[in-house]
This record gives C-alpha cells, sequence and structure tokens, in this order.
C-alpha cells in the first residue's frame, strides 16, 4: 500500500508541523507535498525535515513565492491540484490554510484529512496578520475569502473520512462543510525521566527541577496568538515574563517589551524543557485557539496554565481555573465601557430610525395619504382667511376644537414663526396641550369661548356663532360644509 502526506507549507515550526512529524514518523517512506518549504524561515526546526522526501508545487515558479505567499493563497487549491497522486492508495493531509486536502486522488484511492481547523481568515477567526487593519486590503481580502470559502466547501466534500484535532475543530467542521468527523489529539512528544519529571527530549542535559522565577509564553509570534496581551501585563504588573518563537510580531514586542521581559527567538527541545522548570506558569493570551499542544505540553511539565477561555484550551485545561475571556490588559473596565457605549449607540439609532419613519409619515405620507379629503379644504380657508384679516385686521383670530389641530399645523406652517409661539394657557394644558396660543390666534373648544365684546373673526363648522356674521364658507370634496369663517363686529 502506497502512502503519501500532504501538508499546507513548511516555513515555520508550530502545533501542525508537530502533527506532520508524528505522520511521518508512522510511514517514513511517505513523501511530503507542500505548496512551498522556506528553510531560512523554520531556521534550527529545519533540521527535523532536511532528510525528508519533500515535493514542492509550481508555486516556486512564481516570482518572490516565499514574501507573496499570503495573497498567492487565492491559487493554492492549484497549487495542490496539479500533483499527480494517482499513484497512492492513501492520502493523509495535514490540512489549515492552504488547501493541503485539495489533491486530487485516483477512484479508489482513499483520501483522510487531518484538520487543524477550516482555514481560520475564512470564516471570521483571528488570523497570524492583522490584515484588516489596512482598507484596501480588507476590502480585496473579502472579496478573494468569499471565492475562498466556495472552493472550501467544494473541496471539503470530496475528502472521504475527516479526522479533528479537538472538540472545538470537530464542530467547525461540521457548521462550515456539514462533514461528520472523529477526533484524535495531536500527539505531545515527551517521556518521564529517572527524578519522575517530563521532559521533551530524551537527551535533554538536566532533568533537576529549576526555582520558579518567571512566566513564560511559547508559540509562534503572531496577531492570533496575542503575545503582545503577555508583554502588556508583564510590563503592568512588573513580573518576568520569557517569550519563546518566531513570528511577524517579534520586532514589534521588542519595542514595547520592558526590562522584565525577555525574547527568546527559536529554541531546543532541551532548552524548552530548561524552560519549562523554571516556569511559574504558562500564560497562554489565544483566542478561539483550534487545539493548542503548548498547554498540554506545559500541563505535562507541571507547569500551570493560564489560558483564554475559548476553543481548545477549554477540553483540556480543566479542573481549578480562571475564565480569562477577553483579549485586553484593561479587560473588564475597557468591556464594560464598550457595552455601555455600545448599548447606548444601538438605543440612539433604534430611536433615531424610529423618530424618522414616523417623522417621514406625519410630514409627508399622511398628508399625502389625507390630501383629498382634508388638504383640499384647508388651503382655500386660509387662503379666504387671509382676504378676511386684510378687511378686519384688528380682529382677534379663532379656531374651534373640531379644526383646531388641523388648521393649527396649516396656519403655523404657513403663516406664524416659532418665535411667536407663546406660553399653553392654563386650559390647554388641561386639555393635554392640544391648542397652543400664537400671537394673534387662539384655539378655542367651541364657538361659545368666543368673547362678544371684542371683534374677531371665528374659524369654525357647526353651530351659530352668537353676534357673529358668516363672510365665507369652504365646501369639503363630499359637498357639505366644512368650514365657516363669521366675524364679530362692535
Amino acid at each position: 500500500m502506497r502512502i503519501a502526506l500532504t501538508h499546507d507549507y513548511l516555513r515555520e515550526y508550530g502545533g501542525a508541523e508537530r502533527v506532520l512529524e508524528a505522520l511521518h514518523e508512522l510511514y517514513p517512506e511517505a513523501p511530503v507535498f507542500v505548496a512551498f518549504v522556506d528553510r531560512q524561515a523554520m531556521g534550527i526546526h529545519w533540521d527535523k525535515f532536511a532528510d525528508w522526501d519533500i515535493r514542492e508545487s509550481w508555486i516556486t515558479k512564481i516570482p518572490f513565492y516565499k514574501k507573496l505567499f499570503s495573497p498567492l493563497r487565492v491559487l493554492a487549491p492549484q497549487f495542490f491540484g496539479r500533483f499527480d497522486m494517482s499513484d497512492y492508495d492513501v492520502i493523509i493531509s495535514s490540512s489549515n490554510m492552504y488547501f493541503a486536502k485539495a489533491i486530487k486522488k485516483s477512484k479508489d484511492a482513499v483520501h483522510i484529512s487531518y484538520c487543524h481547523t477550516p482555514p481560520r481568515a475564512l470564516y471570521g477567526y483571528n488570523t497570524m496578520t492583522d490584515w484588516k487593519k489596512n482598507p484596501i486590503i480588507r476590502v480585496v481580502g473579502t472579496l478573494i475569502n468569499h471565492y475562498l470559502r466556495v472552493v472550501d466547501y467544494y473541496v471539503s466534500q470530496k475528502v472521504d473520512v475527516f479526522v479533528a484535532n479537538s472538540q472545538e475543530v470537530q464542530r467547525r467542521i461540521k457548521k462550515f462543510y456539514r462533514r461528520e468527523s472523529v477526533v484524535i489529539y495531536p500527539p505531545v512528544g515527551g517521556s518521564i525521566s529517572d527524578n519522575g519529571l517530563w521532559i521533551t527530549n530524551k537527551d535533554s542535559h538536566s532533568s533537576k527541577p529549576k526555582a520558579q522565577s518567571y512566566y513564560l509564553y511559547i508559540g509562534r509570534l503572531a496577531y492570533a496568538k496575542h503575545p503582545e496581551l503577555a508583554v502588556q501585563v508583564a510590563n503592568k504588573l512588573g513580573f518576568n515574563l520569557k517569550l519563546a518563537g518566531t513570528g511577524g510580531m517579534f520586532d514589534k514586542l521588542q519595542d514595547i517589551a520592558g526590562d522584565t521581559v525577555e525574547l527568546l527567538g527559536s529554541v531546543t527541545d532541551e532548552e524548552l524543557d530548561d524552560l519549562y522548570r523554571g516556569a511559574k506558569a504558562l500564560l497562554y493570551p489565544v483566542e478561539d485557539e483550534d487545539f493548542g499542544i503548548v498547554p498540554v505540553e506545559a500541563m505535562m511539565h507541571g507547569v500551570p496554565v493560564i489560558a483564554h477561555y475559548s476553543g481548545g484550551p477549554k477540553e483540556t485545561v480543566i479542573g481549578q481555573n480562571v475564565k480569562v475571556q477577553s483579549s485586553n490588559v484593561k479587560s473588564m473596565s475597557k468591556s464594560k465601557f464598550e457595552i455601555y457605549h455600545l448599548t447606548l449607540i444601538s438605543v440612539l439609532i433604534i430611536y433615531s430610525t424610529c423618530f424618522l419613519k414616523y417623522w417621514n409619515n406625519y410630514l409627508n405620507d399622511y398628508p399625502a395619504k389625507y390630501a383629498h379629503e382634508w388638504q383640499y379644504g384647508y388651503e382655500h380657508v386660509i387662503s379666504k382667511l387671509n382676504s378676511t384679516i386684510a378687511q378686519y385686521p384688528n380682529s382677534q383670530i379663532y379656531f374651534t376644537r373640531e379644526q383646531g389641530r388641523p388648521a393649527m399645523y396649516y396656519w403655523f406652517y404657513n403663516q406664524t414663526y416659532p418665535k411667536l409661539v407663546q406660553a399653553v394657557d392654563a386650559t390647554a394644558k388641561q386639555d393635554q396641550g392640544e391648542y397652543l396660543e400664537f400671537e394673534n390666534v387662539k384655539f378655542v373648544r367651541t364657538i361659545n369661548e368666543v368673547p362678544a365684546d371684542q371683534p374677531a373673526i371665528v374659524v369654525y363648522r357647526d353651530g351659530e356663532l352668537p353676534g357673529g356674521e358668516v363672510v365665507g364658507e369652504v365646501m369639503g370634496l363630499n359637498g357639505e360644509v366644512e368650514f365657516k369663517i363669521a366675524v364679530i363686529r362692535l
């Protein structure tokens, strides 16, 4: 039976590469198909893979591919799809973001995909770089991700068996691929020393306990791992912190590191054992980690773990624990601050939307809807009212209750400026403030409230005005009298 292994690429050394090592240990004669190899970036860890049968894809024909591998991921399915896998009976892919599972097999072959996670960038999880920070890259990346999500789903349907590295990833496979999977946790290398301590490498020079004098961070120095949080906490609280690992954030972390923080870069397995033996605790601020070999490795060395309460560590860091759920030094204060302001903004948006909808309906939709029913009459009554005022300029103007509210609107918006609005009188307040008093306009309930001892112009509909003389009428569209305009002369 001929077996082949596929892996995204060999550029850094982390949990996925440890899984690949374990697979290669099981099948040492199997060739390993990768998109590309960056020996320099692998650093001291390249020695682990130097004598393997590694076969690279046609990405190596593209200039500067080692620098452009991230945007070139749009072609990643083609990189693996071009490999000739027709001679292999079993293909085991170690897949994450670069579509190592996109290989094309023969009809009778079996493809087993060990899925570290569906590509994080495609499904909203933190990635190794903060690519959304640049607006241009964010727009282009979003479009590419949409395309790759479709491709990723299509490719996932061709896998025969999915193996997830944790229950967290198993849920993601079910959610994004609609596929079942089995969970096989990644291997954690090491052995028990003579004095009962766990050591990563049996050739470690020392297996004796050391004084616990510092906190430890181990892993890639990348955005998704949040090493900056560990550094910021160490700076703020003043404790000793050692960071072991390499990545794109190395220079940035050096710039912000205080006197108690030490960046070690790549370390050997022997050095890693020494680091574990002297550590008070491991800081692991990774959010939504896929599995997380490092916390398991630390606990096997007897080192307590302080981990973000999400992803894989929820399955492995158990027992007495403190749930660190925020990825910020000022987690509690900032979270409360942000929740308060987000709530306030949401309420304001909702109220503003409702107000604008109401305002548009009240001033536009409602008048338009009922224009034929009342607008015609009011336009004419205002015209006749203006001519009557011209004839009787010293008269007080009254509107009665049945015509008060619409008439007030028309009078106010056509004739009266807001500065002329006076305070509502006591009677109007008792009547829920329906009738405002303007400089020369008053609103009354009935014509009986119109005083007969002063000149007045009265707009009303029902009844007869005592001492008044009707000087004009306005007919509604129904043919009935809608307005009467009367004057009281002295």
